[in-house]
C-alpha cells in the first residue's frame, strides 16, 4: 500500500513544482504520463493483491481437502 501512494505522490510532486516554474508542453506531457503510470501501477498492485487472496483461498480450501480425505483414510484404516 505504501509503494502505491509514493507512485501517486510523485505526479503530484512534479504537477507542484511545474506550477512554482511556467509549464511547458513538455512538463504537461510528463506529468500526464507520470500520472498514467501511477494510476496504472495502482490497478496492477491491486489487482495482484486480488490475486493473492483468490491464491490464499484455494490454498486454504485444498489444507481443507486434504485434511477431510486424511481423516476419511484413518477411518478405513481402523475399520
Amino acid at each position: 500500500m505504501k509503494k502505491s501512494r509514493l507512485l501517486l505522490a510523485a505526479p503530484l510532486v512534479l504537477g507542484l513544482a511545474a506550477c512554482a516554474q511556467g509549464m511547458t508542453d513538455e512538463d504537461r506531457a510528463t506529468m500526464t504520463a507520470a500520472t498514467q503510470a501511477g494510476q496504472q501501477a495502482q490497478q496492477s498492485a491491486q489487482s495482484a493483491q486480488a490475486a493473492a487472496q483468490r491464491a490464499e483461498a484455494a490454498a486454504q480450501r485444498a489444507e481443507a481437502a486434504a485434511n477431510k480425505a486424511e481423516r476419511i483414510y484413518q477411518q478405513m484404516m481402523r475399520k
